[in-house]
């Protein structure tokens, strides 16, 4: 630093690739995330903020607002905003969980118009719980950011159920957990997600094929 002519003397600090920081409705910091989703309204309880809002539901996608990603490509002059046709996209993709379920990162990057603002696009997971003050965690670079919440619920229901036929013996599971066929063979699933059957033949027994809406061997 130097004043009328005077340097002060040398001071070293260190520095992070990242300090991430998601915006909140509140200047704290804490509570309801900045959280908009393509229909415009904000990821939240109705009539818990002065806007349009509904919890989030799976599929949706949500974009949050956030500074502190680290470095992005095409990077912008200081203090301008994205250059025009040349998005900045975040050299380190985030990672972030809503209440507890990881969530597909879209893009992450600078947001266009604005000056040190990310926005994240995120694909709400199927196995969303249900709540107002869900969770929202976002992690780049090994660093985390502030804890912010938005609200969901699940989507609807989709059922597997497994009928074993023949005179061999299995055991049929399921991924996610549910099927534990010949305990447990029906079960609920959030719709959308992708569930893997695992048959697991006893002696003597032979797996002929899959049927019904099942596909794989």
């Amino acid at each position: 630093v130097v004043a009328n002519g005077v340097a002060s003397g040398i001071a070293t600090v260190a520095g992070v690739p990242a300090a991430p920081a998601v915006f909140a409705m509140d200047p704290s910091g804490r509570g309801q995330a900045v959280a908009n989703l393509a229909t415009g309204q904000v990821a939240a309880a109705a009539g818990s903020v002065l806007l349009p809002a509904r919890p989030a539901q799976p599929g949706d996608v949500l974009t949050l607002y956030a500074t502190g990603l680290g470095p992005v490509t095409n990077t912008p002059p200081s203090g301008s905003p994205p250059l025009d046709g040349a998005p900045s996209k975040t050299t380190t993709v985030p990672r972030v969980i809503i209440g507890g379920a990881s969530a597909t990162v879209l893009s992450s990057g600078l947001a266009a118009g604005m000056v040190g603002v990310y926005e994240v696009q995120v694909l709400v997971p199927p196995n969303l719980p249900e709540g107002d003050e869900l969770a929202v965690q976002l992690s780049i670079g090994g660093a985390t950011a502030n804890l912010v919440t938005v609200a969901g619920q699940p989507g609807p229901l989709q059922n597997v159920n497994v009928v074993v036929i023949g005179p061999g013996s299995a055991t049929i599971t399921s991924s996610p957990a549910g099927i534990d066929c010949p305990s447990v063979c029906s079960a609920d699933f959030p719709a959308g997600t992708e569930v893997t059957l695992n048959a697991a033949v006893a002696a003597g027994s032979t797996l002929q094929s899959w049927s019904g809406d099942c596909s794989g061997s």
